[in-house]
């Protein structure tokens, strides 16, 4: 029952969805997460945090008691443990045989587990097949925590206005993934990578922060389905190349469907929801083969650029963006190094080359890659003047704007119009003159 957050009410509704977050049942009863922390720990808290070094109870730096909720490891059993071969082999399989791709997702894994407190700043995404098994990964993961630590939940949930979806946890698994073309929703959730506390949203309750500890499991059939940019440091993503029509891959009520192969590695090895120690078989090889080798930076470090990322990136990639970039590589026109020109110049290039009509967002695309953008009276006309920025002729245009003797406008003109005449970035009659 806090004291200063929320009322009771409040209490209740922000860490009794699905029981759990606190338990609800006690001496046969159901019971509020409220009445619980009163009648049966005995407790008054102000708040609730997740604290992995922390005791269930325990008092912040300004004394207040707090609850803490964060969900632990469930113990590896004592004992006698399986090979964990099945799902090593099976992780190689989905990873297309690529055990660079593999050492990284089992270095990922290790880190959710064994160093929580580290929480990864970047997300793991699988796509391919339907039925491929990649949801295996996952559901080992989340069969070595708590249930309350992993939750899986649509695209939708993950870049919606409200995270109470998020408190308590460690592990989200995304599904169904298919957010092609939709950056700017993408974009909105980067906190959750980045940030060590984050604000909480819940629909019809006050907002509150909590300290961030979950980790990101993205898995789609779609090839290419985030809209990552160019320098993305969230996302290490590999598409599976198992084919559709595969016998592991097809329906459990296809008759072609390599059964004995998911009977070993469902039923006799992992037994998610059953009694078998698969599971635990991978947790104790990553906590003593992994973890050990495991660099204490990893959690922070750039994920790996696979190709299957590079593809997508470029897929991610608007028109606009993709003439740009191969502008800028080839230089011509009106891409060529030191030479100024107006905007009205730039929208009729992209008008004629492009067949799009520029707008404010697309200026902006522009100015990201390095076009400069100011206005300047040139012969008593102002001018909407752009360039493409390089230190060195940064530098000496600040010198000529201002320089407004017969030889300072010779030199500025110089780079406007002698250079310029004769390409598209200079026409007379797309500038209007």
């Amino acid at each position: 029952k806090p004291e200063s957050h929320w009322t009771e009410k409040q209490f209740n509704i922000v860490h009794a969805a699905k029981g759990q977050e606190l338990p609800i049942m006690a001496n046969g009863k159901r019971m509020t997460p409220s009445q619980y922390l009163i009648q049966e720990v005995g407790a008054v808290v102000d708040h609730v945090e997740m604290a992995p070094d922390a005791e269930l109870f325990f008092n912040d730096e300004d004394g207040l008691k707090v609850l803490n909720i964060f969900p632990p490891n469930i113990p590896i059993p004592d004992a006698k443990l399986p090979n964990p071969k099945p799902f090593l082999d099976h992780l190689l399989w989905v990873l297309n045989d690529n055990q660079d791709y593999v050492d990284h997702v089992l270095r990922w894994m290790t880190n959710v587990l064994y160093r929580p407190e580290k929480r990864m700043n970047h997300g793991i995404l699988i796509s391919g097949a339907m039925g491929a098994g990649k949801s295996s990964i996952t559901a080992t993961l989340k069969r070595l925590l708590v249930p309350s630590a992993a939750d899986i939940i649509s695209p939708e949930l993950f870049t919606g206005s409200f995270q109470d979806h998020q408190v308590g946890k460690r592990l989200l698994e995304v599904n169904e993934v298919e957010l092609f073309g939709s950056d700017r929703q993408f974009n909105k959730v980067k906190t959750y990578f980045t940030e060590n506390r984050f604000r909480i949203e819940i629909k019809n309750s006050p907002s509150f922060t909590i300290n961030n500890f979950c980790n990101y499991f993205f898995i789609s059939n779609y090839a290419d389905p985030l809209p990552v940019p160019k320098g993305d440091r969230r996302i290490f993503y590999v598409h599976s190349r198992i084919p559709w029509d595969h016998p592991r891959a097809l329906p459990e009520n296809d008759p072609n469907r390599d059964g004995e192969y998911w009977k070993k590695l469902h039923d006799d090895f992992l037994d998610i929801d059953g009694e078998a120690l698969g599971a635990f078989a991978v947790a104790k090889y990553l906590k003593e083969e992994i973890l050990p080798t495991l660099p204490e930076d990893f959690h922070t470090t750039t994920p790996p650029m696979t190709a299957d990322k590079e593809r997508m990136i470029l897929a991610a990639q608007t028109t606009l963006e993709q003439w740009i970039e191969d502008g800028l590589q080839y230089q011509n026109g009106i891409f060529e190094p030191n030479q100024i020109f107006t905007w009205k110049v730039m929208k009729n290039t992209i008008r004629h080359e492009l067949e799009l009509v520029a707008k404010q967002k697309d200026a902006s695309v522009l100015a990201k890659h390095g076009l400069q953008r100011e206005t300047h009276t040139i012969d008593g006309k102002r001018h909407q003047m752009c360039w493409w920025s390089t230190p060195e002729f940064d530098a000496e245009l600040r010198k000529l704007w201002n320089d407004t003797t017969t030889e300072g406008r010779a030199k500025l003109m110089s780079y406007w119009k002698s250079k310029d005449r004769d390409t598209f970035a200079y026409n007379p009659f797309l500038d209007g003159e």
